[in-house]
């Protein structure tokens, strides 16, 4: 089955997660409940209890637990720049570049934009169904045909 997640959980130390297992029909046949706290990630064999909440003996649930801690919206930046701090400071370095230097700045990203408007235009060119030699250059009608030296030219 698909993967589930939950977003944020809010007061973690009174949330349970409630796992139920039930027939086709929707009848209940098994549940197991956990305290959010208690939640460890990696894999897990559950326990499943009755309806009654008695446990059912060998009968388990075998599940992968991801457990993260959640990040607001404006702490992203911050925790992309913990995560990976080289990345984080070559992009401060670029930042101060282009205020040292904005024409430069300006110039580098007028020819990433060229280079990508290309690299799509070839993508949509290779779409189009026309079949691709591999020069980069457009198909040609009269390439690969052979001229008698008495036709006019």
């Amino acid at each position: 089955s698909k993967p589930f997640e939950f977003k944020k959980v809010v007061l973690p130390d009174l949330a349970t997660i409630r796992i139920v297992v039930c027939e086709e029909s929707g009848k209940m046949l098994a549940h197991r409940i956990l305290p959010v706290v208690s939640i460890r990630p990696g894999y897990r064999h559950l326990t499943l209890r009755n309806p009654a909440n008695q446990p059912l003996g060998l009968a388990t649930l075998f599940v992968k637990i991801g457990v993260k801690d959640f990040v607001p919206d404006v702490h992203l930046e911050l925790v992309k720049a913990l995560l990976d701090p080289i990345a984080a400071v070559k992009s401060m370095d670029d930042f101060a570049n282009a205020l040292v230097n904005p024409i430069a700045a300006v110039n580098l990203l007028q020819k990433h934009e060229e280079m990508l408007k290309s690299l799509t235009d070839q993508d949509n060119a290779a779409d189009d169904g026309v079949p691709d030699d591999g020069t980069g250059r457009p198909p040609s009608s009269d390439r690969g045909s052979i001229k008698n030296r008495n036709d006019p030219v």
